[in-house]
């Protein structure tokens, strides 16, 4: 298994038949990883001297191609801007533009991590499958007690509201 820190993810870095698994990173995960050895594919000197700054850890400009095999982790810094709603909004900087500190201290730009696992395609279809049965039992689990509550003529307890409430997360989810 290896670990790299980038900048970017693309569609040949990736093996013919797997899944991706991508999550939301920590700079404190990052810098764990850097720390334990991952190392940097990171191609444009400017970003690499711009992580280096924001994790306080060395990334070292390295332009190489990288291809993930099964069980390999690429932490990427996505580059975003606030959004006017509150939400990050992936960002892209002007053609020729060179990333610098002042992009950062004025508040309009930052980045944002995330962990991207390389798994074999068939584990996603199995997690898929938990996944839908999981929410089936919770559906299921959630229609019984909303029975027994009517039945019983009692309003919805906070538990009950609780559990809608997860469920629904996990339908979106």
């Amino acid at each position: 298994m290896e670990t790299w820190v980038g900048n970017a993810l693309a569609a040949g870095m990736l093996p013919a038949r797997c899944s991706i698994v991508v999550e939301p990173a920590s700079a404190g995960e990052v810098r764990s990883a850097l720390a334990a050895g991952a190392e940097s594919c990171v191609g444009h000197a400017a970003t690499a001297a711009a992580f280096t700054t924001l994790l306080g850890s060395a990334v070292a400009e390295r332009r190489i191609a990288v291809t993930l095999g099964t069980g390999d982790v690429l932490y990427i810094g996505a580059l975003v801007r606030p959004g006017m709603d509150g939400e990050d909004v992936p960002a892209r900087l002007p053609a020729g533009a060179v990333l610098d500190a002042a992009a950062f201290s004025d508040g309009g730009y930052e980045f944002r991590w995330r962990r991207v696992e390389c798994r074999p395609a068939d584990e996603a279809v199995n997690a898929r499958a938990r996944t839908r049965a999981w929410k089936h039992a919770a559906r299921s689990a959630l229609a019984a007690a909303e029975e027994e509550t009517a039945a019983l003529g009692m309003p919805p307890s906070a538990a009950l509201r609780a559990a809608r409430a997860a469920v629904k997360a996990a339908e979106r989810g």
